[in-house]
């Protein structure tokens, strides 16, 4: 598997299980103020007394040893009046923060500091933190030893500012970030997170820590290979305008959708031209994934979808295992948590390092390849890209504490 999960925060949905499996947000906003790249970045201020402020998400079905390796860059510009967990590995899914097992807090004075499940402090706590700064923020989580041989570790810009090797902390299956995350009396605060990524130890690439990187969406944004699907709202058979109706940032459901129970009918699309995320031609393009939000117009175990990905026109398909929706309502990737995405690529289809030249010829659609007598309906497709910037790649400082910059 390697990377689980990265979000942006860029469908810009502010509803459980479209991007983000648990959302609590009393005093938090998905909004552009908050972004350090992309449109959309997660804003923790105005904070509820005993409210979680943050997002999570569960990337297991059962709750598992690790290792999981965390990053998300977080920006300070008002520190919160008393300790406040702001990262949590966690064993629970009632919120944001439930029964947490590693733990990264922002503190009064501007420093982080990790703790384990009982809220202890591991070691000292970072330098202050600058105002109004990116720093790149990492928790790893190992429970594999026996209880008392545990790992939990905390970076920040890469360097690592604590770790322990002796803890006793249980097995995980979600992660948060934002505020309040322990339901903490705290009321102050202005604090913003984005471009969030998470790893595993499994696979070739994207084994340890996900470093440095920006996350951008890619969408639709002109008729690709092919436009098979239908019996959409608007419309009845497939057409060149497929794309209008899969390009929106936060997914509109049934107010637009392409829709086949034919076998093989396939929709790709072009997508946007990344300069617009100021892509460079030098910039690392670390992950690719496909998203998608899809339904059965009437629930079968049956009727199946493969998401698809292609680098140009005419190319090489690279394709996801079959998704089986299996249900009414719209989900995001699959029809049940955890809702991972299905295809995950680290090359292109043709096992060359993604670049910003074939992101900008890349087609990325869907195709029914198990058809039953129901429809599956697709509302929102789009490609989630990590890339790591040239003007910042390795440059990380001996000290851990210079900014990644201002967005």
């Amino acid at each position: 598997m390697a990377r689980i999960h990265q979000s942006g925060f860029e469908l810009a949905s502010q509803s459980n299980d479209v991007e983000w499996s648990m959302l609590g947000l009393s005093g938090a906003t998905l909004t552009a103020i908050a972004a350090r790249s992309g449109g959309y970045g997660l804003r923790c201020n105005g904070l509820g007394a005993f409210a979680t402020s943050g997002a999570g998400f569960q990337f297991a079905s059962v709750a598992a040893a690790g290792p999981y390796f965390l990053r998300g860059y977080l920006r300070v510009k008002t520190p919160p009046g008393g300790t406040n967990r702001v990262m949590t590995f966690q064993s629970g899914n009632a919120g944001p923060g439930a029964s947490s097992q590693a733990i990264i807090a922002l503190e009064s004075n501007r420093t982080l500091t990790l703790r384990n499940q009982s809220g202890t402090q591991i070691g000292s706590a970072t330098a202050a933190l600058s105002a109004d700064s990116w720093y790149m923020v990492e928790l790893q989580v190992d429970a594999n030893p026996a209880s008392g041989s545990r790992v939990i570790e905390g970076r920040l810009n890469g360097v690592v500012f604590a770790t322990s090797s002796t803890q006793s902390q249980g097995n995980v299956f979600a992660y948060s970030i934002g505020g309040n995350l322990n339901s903490e009396f705290e009321t102050t605060g202005d604090w913003h997170w984005d471009d969030i990524a998470l790893n595993d130890s499994t696979g070739s690439f994207q084994t340890s820590y996900p470093g440095e990187g920006k996350i951008v969406h890619l969408r639709p944004n002109a008729a690709g290979d092919s436009n098979a699907f239908g019996t959409q709202t608007g419309g009845t058979a497939g057409a060149a305008n497929n794309w209008t109706r899969v390009k929106e940032i936060s997914p509109d459901e049934a107010t637009s959708f392409n829709g086949s129970s034919t076998l093989n009918n396939e929709d790709l699309f072009n997508v946007d031209d990344p300069s617009w995320a100021n892509i460079s031609g030098s910039d690392t393009i670390n992950v690719v994934m496909v998203g998608v939000r899809l339904r059965n117009n009437t629930s079968d175990a049956t009727t199946a979808l493969r998401l698809e990905v292609e680098k140009a026109a005419a190319g090489t398909i690279q394709q996801s295992a079959d998704i089986i929706p299996n249900g009414t309502s719209f989900a995001t990737n699959v029809n049940a948590v955890p809702h991972n995405y299905q295809l995950v690529t680290y090359q292109d289809p043709d096992s060359s390092a993604w670049t910003r030249s074939t992101l900008n010829t890349m087609q990325i659609g869907y195709k029914l390849t198990a058809a039953g007598t129901n429809r599956i309906d697709v509302t929102t497709v789009w490609a989630s890209v990590d890339f790591t910037p040239v003007t910042i790649a390795n440059t990380i400082p001996i000290s851990g504490l210079t900014n990644l910059g201002t967005g």
